[in-house]
């Protein structure tokens, strides 16, 4: 992936420089210890967290993991037809790896209703194989957000690839949807892309962002960067606060991704009107959503989604910041 320029998290060039690190870094932990609702240290009880190391004990495949494990951090499925997985190939999307044939097969990965982007924009030869995730095209579209788990005899190495390549393509999407029609495609440098990887009572999370670091008409290149870890199986504490993260970065996720096609789909209703270049529109991007609004994705006011989504909110009494630091890992960057 390296000679495709897709870098793995503290990947260091050749001359000793570190990869660098998106900036909305902050915003990102920041939102990852927002409180929720039904998640606290009173209502998660011992029993509750020996439940999970007996489930986590079992685990023996992949399979397993993803089954039987994750569907605990993932709580009630809000809405069914924005996830997916697994042993589906994300085929329909354009390589990423030059002269290979190399598709993301994510665990667990979360996206769009088809129906949410304007037609117009899933049927465009530029942009549709960088978002229409299989060649059904029922399936979620520009997924963001991905999980990858492996059994104990699992390669952590191999999951690590996987939630890297992962995230590659989710940013690459998200981007091409930012700068819809633009004749020459902005960076913004931010992350809006996350990654989790589940191994042997291990959770990792990771951001995923792009850049251009040579300038117009270079070779994008594509960043993965840690943004905690948990280790779940070690105290009930520390268990809450890898499902409230968890939790917090599908909302925000969802909520990058609805601002983004919102945007998207505005683009083409100008374009479709005879409003030319998207150039100016660039710099209004809806996709920065503030931390106030992370569990309340944006409703589609777009004419072209039959899909009006509404955020729904869990209300809360405990945090990862309040959790006791004896029994939970510091989010990295908020100390």
């Amino acid at each position: 992936m390296i000679d495709n320029r897709i870098y793995p998290d503290g990947y260091e060039y050749p001359d000793g420089r570190s990869s660098p690190i998106p900036d909305n870094l902050d915003q990102i932990t920041q939102m990852l210890e927002e409180r929720r609702r039904f998640i606290s240290s009173s209502v998660f009880s011992e029993e509750e967290f020996r439940k999970f190391r007996r489930a986590d004990a079992r685990v023996n495949s992949e399979n397993k993991a993803t089954g039987t494990v994750m569907p605990i951090f993932q709580g009630t499925i809000r809405n069914a037809r924005c996830i997916d997985g697994p042993d589906i190939r994300l085929a329909n999307l354009a390589n990423m790896m030059t002269g290979n044939d190399h598709k993301a097969k994510p665990d667990i990965w979360y996206g769009a209703h088809p129906d949410q982007i304007d037609s117009r924009i899933r049927d465009n030869q530029q942009l549709g194989t960088y978002i229409v995730s299989t060649t059904t095209g029922s399936r979620p579209c520009a997924p963001n957000f991905f999980v990858e788990a492996k059994g104990p005899g699992g390669s952590h190495g191999v999951m690590m690839d996987q939630a890297c390549f992962d995230g590659a393509v989710g940013a690459r999407g998200i981007h091409k949807l930012q700068t819809y029609n633009q004749k020459v495609p902005t960076y913004d440098n931010k992350a809006y892309t996350i990654s989790t990887a589940y191994h042997a009572g291990q959770l990792k999370m990771y951001s995923h962002h792009l850049r251009q670091p040579n300038g117009p008409g270079t070779d994008e290149e594509y960043y993965m960067e840690l943004l905690s870890s948990w280790s779940l199986v070690g105290g009930r504490l520390t268990l809450l606060e890898g499902m409230i993260v968890f939790r917090n970065a599908e909302d925000w996720t969802k909520a990058q991704r609805n601002a983004v096609i919102e945007h998207a789909n505005m683009v083409a209703l100008d374009v479709n009107m005879g409003g030319g270049d998207n150039s100016n529109r660039a710099n209004e991007l809806t996709a920065n959503v503030s931390i106030d609004s992370i569990a309340n994705s944006l409703p589609s006011r777009s004419p072209f989604s039959s899909q009006r989504t509404s955020g729904t909110t869990r209300s809360d009494s405990t945090t990862p910041s309040e959790i006791p630091r004896h029994d939970a890992r510091p989010l990295k960057g908020s100390q």
